[in-house]
């Protein structure tokens, strides 16, 4: 078998029939699985950097299933815009494969824990067959592959709160999947085909009709549930903060984003800008839904007394900046957009995991707890600073950089009413993460201060994500060109 010519199928396949083959030799050997989980990790992370390289070299892939032909056929599309995220997912979860056995321990039981490690598998399995599928069924296929493992994951830790917060998650995660599912229904009677690049073609011609018009209503709503985007949110802080700390970790840095990343490749390859700026002014209206979540989410963090909780809320207001890039239709505005879900991804999957360390050694992430952290936990309290910083977008941080763009975006576009909201988003940022700054740093703890002796296995991925976040905040130049070609390839749909 060639690996290069089949890399666009290894990076999904080879994940899926791992996840499977872990199950079956976990019944059997239990301690095995930890280091198959993480070998499969080491390996698609790989398939998908070389994916990265082929791409960049060579231009966008299309690969066909069995030799046949869309619309036939099923085809694996990957191009500038996808493979970058391709690349974000499978790194980040080798990344925290490293991080995976402490925490893990600590909160799975023992007799689910090779469970546990075959459903991450095929949760990220699923994300990835969403982010390079070129068929829109498909893409509905591995989103429900996504999202019914992500219940069982959220469920696995055994809480009546973490109980709760799968099954209000699967509710909503089911309506959503059912308007995306009739939205391509819709869109299949209009056109005759689920292919992604066929459908664009053939849907030029049908911008005024009403199954056309329907169909993507139906798909912008499903994917709004699905991101969280507010207010179709009240999934989300439930399921990051009652989940076990590693699957907090990696669906915040990946899930919702991916879902994002569906909403530019929903705009830009199958509607083309042309519909949904002009013909249904979809982007006008999400670009003020986006503003309202940028603060929403902003003010709702404020006056959470829980460390999870707050990095949760966070996140509703971070969904709205990429929502926000996407709906300015032009280059500045997706190179912010492409550029804020690595920078996301990075600081809150890196958030999450600080909150993992706090919790191995406390039990407890709640903020009033916090006080002298950094005299107990040095490495992990400094971590937290420059996560913060970045969260807030100050200079040498990626997410200066991303906010940047996205206020370049919103002024070509003459929309200064965006501007203005990121900078009192920033500000309220500022203020939600100094009170933790704060109590980490400056106030003494009222109890005797034990120093403890932080992991290796979890500093390594933690100070990793601190080295990606600081890179791409003072060396930007080759991400952003990238991202540049990235967002031109898209906007040559505008005419």
């Amino acid at each position: 078998m060639n690996l290069e010519m089949n890399l666009p199928a290894l990076v999904v396949v080879f994940p899926f029939f791992s996840a499977m083959l872990m199950v079956a030799i976990g019944v059997f050997y239990k301690k095995i699985v930890q280091t198959m989980f993480q070998v499969t990790a080491l390996i698609t992370a790989y398939f998908s950097i070389l994916l990265l390289i082929k791409v960049y070299e060579s231009g966008p892939i299309r690969y066909f299933f069995g030799n046949w032909v869309p619309p036939v056929g099923i085809e694996y599309y990957v191009d500038y815009t996808n493979v970058l995220f391709i690349t974000i997912i499978a790194v980040l979860l080798f990344v925290m494969s490293i991080y995976f056995p402490n925490s893990v321990k600590k909160e799975i039981p023992e007799s689910k824990q090779y469970i546990f490690y075959s459903v991450t598998m095929l949760f990220a399995s699923g994300l990835l067959g969403i982010t390079i599928t070129g068929d829109l069924f498909n893409i509905y296929v591995f989103t429900e592959i996504s999202s019914i493992t992500a219940y069982a994951l959220i469920a696995i830790g055994g809480t009546k709160r973490s109980y709760r917060a799968s099954f209000n998650y699967l509710i909503l995660g089911t309506i959503g999947a059912t308007f995306i599912v009739l939205g391509i229904g819709y869109l299949y009677m209009a056109t005759g085909t689920l292919n992604l690049l066929d459908m664009q073609q053939r849907l030029v011609p049908m911008y005024n009709s009403k199954i056309v018009i329907v169909g993507s209503v139906f798909i912008i709503v499903g994917l709004s549930m699905k991101m969280a985007l507010f207010p179709l949110h009240t999934w989300l802080p439930g399921a990051y903060t009652h989940s076990p700390s590693t699957i907090s970790a990696f669906m915040s840095a990946t899930s919702t984003k991916v879902m994002a990343y569906l909403l530019i490749r929903f705009f830009y390859t199958i509607l083309t800008p042309n519909f949904v700026a002009k013909t249904l002014p979809l982007t006008e209206v999400l670009f003020y839904i986006s503003l309202i979540a940028i603060l929403a989410g902003s003010f709702l963090a404020l006056g959470q007394k829980d460390l999870k909780m707050m990095f949760a809320y966070s996140s509703i207001g971070q969904i709205g900046y990429i929502v926000f890039g996407t709906t300015l239709i032009n280059k500045y505005g997706l190179i912010g957009s492409m550029y804020h879900f690595l920078s996301h991804a990075v600081v809150k999957g890196g958030l999450f995991l600080v909150a993992g360390i706090i919790f191995y050694f406390t039990t407890c992430t709640k903020i009033e707890n916090l006080n002298g952290l950094f005299k107990r936990m040095p490495f992990t309290s400094f971590a937290f600073l420059i996560f913060a910083l970045s969260m807030v977008g100050i200079p040498i941080t990626s997410g200066f950089i991303s906010k940047w763009y996205l206020v370049l975006g919103a002024i070509n576009s003459g929309k200064w009413l965006g501007v203005i909201v990121i900078l009192i988003s920033s500000l309220l940022t500022a203020i939600y993460f100094w009170r933790i700054v704060d109590r980490i740093f400056f106030i003494n703890s009222d109890d005797k201060v034990n120093r403890v002796k932080e992991p290796l296995s979890m500093l390594i991925p933690t100070y990793t994500l601190v080295a990606i976040t600081l890179y791409f905040g003072i060396f930007p130049v080759k991400l952003i060109r990238y991202t540049e070609i990235a967002a031109n390839f898209l906007m040559e749909t505008i005419k």
